[in-house]
């Protein structure tokens, strides 16, 4: 009887080990609330970055934040919220990474694409002096006060006998780009 109980004990024992499996760390996840991929932001902007992680099969240790490749803040909780000032940045795609990892150290990552870029406006000019004037010929002199924060590729100057001439009347374009500069025009029509 006592090797019967001994039997059934070791068959209990082995039924048992051999039905303990150890179950797999499942991967957190991690969702990134904002930005939205390829959103496009204005260099001097705040950008609020938002994420969430969970873990079904235990807890989160800790989310990252990392900005093209350069990591800069790590939460020890399931949300992270991170102002992104962007006024010592530069123009182009930044890549928004989020790592979450669970308490068994699983990492699952989420990534987003950011661009900067300058703010675009209307280049701002000043007509400073109108000099040398003949019957045919004029001397224009401009200043420019603001290049809209774009790279500026030509200048000018357009004319025409009536008010409010456009560059689909006459006009003279330079692409030597200085904050003064001078423009020559010849053959003008009387009363121009």
């Amino acid at each position: 009887m006592k090797e019967l109980k001994f039997l059934f004990a070791v068959f209990m024992i082995i039924t048992f080990i051999s039905s303990c499996k150890k179950v797999e760390n499942k991967q957190p996840s991690c969702l990134i609330l904002s930005p939205s991929d390829n959103e496009t932001f204005i260099i001097g902007d705040t950008i609020n970055i938002k994420a969430e992680a969970s873990d079904e099969d235990g807890t989160i240790k800790e989310i990252k934040l990392v900005i093209n490749g350069e990591g800069k803040i790590f939460v020890t909780n399931n949300t992270l919220d991170y102002n992104w000032i962007t006024e010592n940045d530069t123009t182009g795609s930044y890549s928004v990474s989020i790592i979450a990892i669970d308490n068994e150290n699983a990492e699952t990552t989420s990534q987003v694409n950011v661009v900067l870029v300058y703010r675009t406006e209307i280049p701002t000019l000043s007509l400073d002096s109108i000099n040398s004037i003949t019957d045919s010929s004029v001397k224009v002199y401009c200043q420019i006060l603001n290049n809209g924060n774009s790279e500026l590729i030509e200048i000018g100057v357009c004319w025409n006998t009536e008010e409010n001439p456009t560059i689909t009347d006459n006009y003279k374009i330079s692409t030597n780009i200085s904050n003064f500069y001078q423009i020559d025009i010849q053959d003008l029509e009387a009363n121009t």
